[in-house]
């Protein structure tokens, strides 16, 4: 029993409460296992059924701290999303654009029909960013995270002028956004919402 309570109390991270109650819980199963009341096989600390029982209780630990112990900072995600947003429609890199939503992303952009999977937002967005240079700071407010989802709203501005010339016409407007956490645990956006807070400037 010493080298159960050993192997239990070395796991850190673990609130001292619940570490507590795992080890007197645990210690008392082992206990109550390895003693036989009736005629039969008296079990060991050293025996293959203890092992296993202290194996069990320090995997289920172990899950327990890998849940808990992962730090998701969602400003920094949503931030990340937000600048990768910015580089890609500043640099009219539309693939890099197109791969930073999932492959059944949606737009929802004002005064628009939505557009809805990746062939959409391509052809919407192809044409847009080649004919124009684009200036688009975006500004997060606030980040969310809830499992394998992301919730942010954000301020932004658009500045688009001619690449062949022209006056610069300038908008300026808020946004929600929901982010997918994908299988190898990076993030893109799912749902992309904004509007405008008045007329476009034109200078």
């Amino acid at each position: 029993m010493k080298s159960v309570m050993k192997n239990l109390i070395t796991i850190k991270g673990m609130p001292v409460l619940t570490l507590v109650l795992l080890v007197v819980l645990g210690s008392f199963f082992v206990k109550v296992t390895a003693q036989d009341p009736a005629p039969g096989p008296v079990y060991s600390e050293n025996d293959a059924l203890t092992d296993s029982i202290v194996k069990k209780l320090e995997g289920t630990i172990t899950l327990y701290l890998t849940e808990q112990e992962v730090d998701v900072d969602a400003d920094a995600i949503y931030r990340e999303m937000c600048d990768l947003y910015t580089l890609a429609a500043e640099t009219g890199d539309i693939d890099l654009y197109v791969a930073n939503y999932t492959d059944d992303g949606v737009q929802m952009p004002p005064d628009e029909p939505s557009r809805i999977g990746s062939e959409q937002i391509r052809a919407v967005m192809e044409p847009a960013l080649t004919l124009f240079d684009a200036v688009c700071p975006i500004y997060p407010q606030i980040a969310e995270i809830t499992g394998d989802w992301a919730f942010g709203s954000c301020y932004w501005s658009l500045s688009l002028t001619p690449k062949e010339g022209g006056q610069t016409t300038t908008f300026d407007g808020k946004g929600m956004d929901i982010l997918k956490r994908q299988a190898d645990g990076s993030w893109k956006y799912y749902i992309s919402c904004w509007n405008y807070n008045g007329p476009p400037i034109v200078e």
